[in-house]
């Protein structure tokens, strides 16, 4: 039977108890009745408002909302499809079970390209990404360099909605429409053909990419193949290397001479991916993330 719960105290007390079989810590009990809240009275919570006024009442309909929520997480649904956001470096992105849940490391890479960036002096330049998914890496970009443009490429349609709702929230309607485009790919294995009719015949200062990179060996939590879009995760042929061996390829005809490529990468194979650029010419680095794993590979094209 529903619980009732008429303030917020008592809905997060409820959480706790309800959570503490799937070991949920308690920010994220603080998350999902927030989320209650929001989702039913469309107004923002923050914490220093939940912490602010135990006492406060909230609507039946939270109770209900919050109730389904408890019931998804313990049944191994992800927190940020519940909530249905997940905060990333400035700002706060909507994220669905149609992308993948973005990560702190992912936050490295977008960092990396930021400092190169404004180190180099081509903040006023293009960038290429491939694989928008919720549209963090372009977004966060973009909001970094005023006078960025961005054209990324995505394989689904509901990635490429939700990157575009993310972009006219953070960046606005008309600089989400003048300094981001967005470019379909049909065929996952061709992934530079989306970039080919926007560039037109043109080049672009750097490339970043997320790619996906797991291998079906690799150890994966449960919850990650449970939810996450496959496509997000494996490449094809559930070959770790095909992205960036596709990458080394095709690079050179797609950015300048003296332009610059940033790489997420599986800290397990970050040798061997570092050195398929190395046979192939390029100058790279490596730079490690906050556990000290080799996470983010800066490719220079000289």
């Amino acid at each position: 039977m529903p619980q009732k719960y008429e303030t917020l105290g008592e809905a997060l007390r409820r959480t706790r108890y309800e959570l503490a079989t799937i070991n949920s810590n308690d920010i994220e009990c603080e998350e999902l009745v927030m989320a209650a809240h929001r989702k039913s009275s469309g107004g923002k919570l923050n914490r220093m408002e939940l912490f602010a006024d135990f006492s406060h009442k909230i609507s039946p309909s939270a109770s209900v909302i919050l109730d389904l929520m408890l019931q998804q997480r313990r049944e191994g649904r992800p927190l940020q499809y519940i909530t249905g956001v997940q905060k990333f470096l400035d700002h706060e992105y909507e994220v669905n079970p149609g992308v993948l849940i973005p990560r702190p490391e992912t936050e490295g890479l977008v960092l990396t390209a930021i400092g190169k960036l404004r180190q180099e002096g081509i903040g006023a330049g293009t960038g290429i990404e491939l694989g928008i998914g919720s549209g963090v890496i372009s977004i966060e970009l973009l909001s970094a360099f005023p006078c960025l443009k961005m054209i990324s490429s995505e394989l689904t349609e509901d990635a490429e909605k939700t990157a575009r709702n993310n972009a006219v929230r953070i960046l606005g309607v008309d600089d989400s429409k003048e300094r981001l485009k967005i470019s379909r790919a049909f065929d996952e294995r061709n992934i530079f053909e989306p970039f080919e009719h926007i560039l037109s015949g043109c080049k672009a200062d750097f490339f970043i990419s997320n790619p996906p990179y797991l291998s079906k060996d690799d150890t994966i939590e449960q919850a990650v193949l449970n939810h996450e879009p496959q496509e997000a995760l494996f490449p094809p042929a559930c070959d770790p290397f095909f992205f960036y061996k596709s990458i080394t390829r095709d690079l050179r005809h797609f950015i300048k001479r003296g332009g610059f490529a940033f790489l997420e990468m599986p800290h397990e194979r970050a040798g061997a991916i570092a050195d398929i650029f190395r046979a192939d010419g390029f100058d790279v680095r490596v730079e490690r993330d906050l556990a000290g794993y080799e996470r983010v590979l800066e490719i220079s094209y000289g």
